[in-house]
């Protein structure tokens, strides 16, 4: 509230009787709080105090110093809901993908509501601009956010604490630096026909893959035969004079970083007939055995 010392309920509280210009002072325990300028007097009653004050006296003193008698002033302060106290501590936070940073009062943040009910004050947060579910905050004073793992890289995020006490709303930030963790690619998928298995000696193979990287990087192929030299790279390998037996192909995928994952496939190559046991030369084979057959038995019967 505000008064006019010199115009209070139709007159003035103090007079000089020599018309000098009078200042005003004022004393007291600190529970209301004064402001004085020229002859307006405001009085406001202290955050947080509730209750009757009967201790603030007020004087006017003239440009000699003469000081007037005390008017003591009583007050009754009533009780009002005053807004909480929310200030960041720290307004920056770092942290890396699938890792936690923990907004712990006192750490990051200072709270006090003295006249308010703390079963009554609501926690709200937030990451970038969307609500976290209650059923994801395990402490409401103290929220742990965990960015998750994705394709993104390093990033900035938003959280936010707003705190409600029925009347009055206030809230408070950090800009979050989240950096990327890298994943490594997902296990290679052959592509080509994995039904066959057998190849003739001398006939073009091909092979062919494909990978993902949840990280989004680019990809770079690599393929070894027996796991002995490297054969090619890229998506498709194409392989020929590939000696007969048994062999494993293996598909080697890479990121950036050099994070790696194989596949590997096995064949196996047969060896090419040597001609002995091709068809034609069976039945040249069983016709020399005839004659040969013929042969003798006229020989015997010549004999006889």
């Amino acid at each position: 509230m505000t008064i006019d010392l010199e115009d209070f309920e139709g007159g003035a509280v103090f007079e000089d009787i020599e018309g000098k210009a009078l200042t005003y002072k004022y004393d007291n325990e600190g529970d209301i709080l004064v402001e004085v300028l020229g002859s307006m007097i405001t009085f406001t009653g202290a955050t947080d105090f509730v209750g009757s004050v009967s201790d603030l006296v007020i004087w006017a003193e003239d440009d000699l110093g003469a000081r007037s008698e005390n008017m003591t002033l009583f007050f009754t302060v009533e009780n009002k809901n005053d807004p909480p106290y929310l200030e960041t501590v720290l307004g920056t936070a770092t942290v890396q993908e699938g890792e936690g940073v923990t907004f712990a009062e006192d750490v990051y943040y200072e709270f006090e509501d003295e006249d308010s009910n703390p079963l009554s004050v609501v926690w709200n947060w937030y990451v970038d601009g969307e609500m976290v579910p209650p059923d994801q905050v395990s402490d409401k004073y103290a929220y742990e956010y965990i960015p998750p793992i994705t394709a993104e890289k390093d990033r900035t995020v938003i959280v936010k604490l707003e705190v409600i006490d029925g009347e009055h709303t206030v809230d408070i930030s950090w800009t979050v630096s989240v950096t990327n963790l890298n994943v490594e690619p997902d296990t290679p998928t052959f592509t080509h026909d994995t039904e066959k298995k057998e190849y003739k000696e001398g006939e073009k193979i091909t092979f062919s893959a494909t990978a993902e990287d949840m990280d989004g990087d680019t990809l770079t192929f690599k393929w070894y035969l027996d796991a002995l030299e490297e054969v090619g790279s890229g998506q498709t390998l194409e392989l020929s004079d590939v000696n007969p037996g048994r062999h494993i192909v293996t598909v080697e995928v890479a990121d950036p970083s050099g994070a790696t994952a194989t596949a590997d496939f096995e064949f196996t190559v047969k060896k090419k007939s040597n001609g002995g046991d091709s068809p034609g030369y069976e039945l040249v084979y069983v016709a020399l055995a005839l004659i040969s057959a013929v042969g003798i038995a006229t020989a015997m019967r010549r004999r006889l």
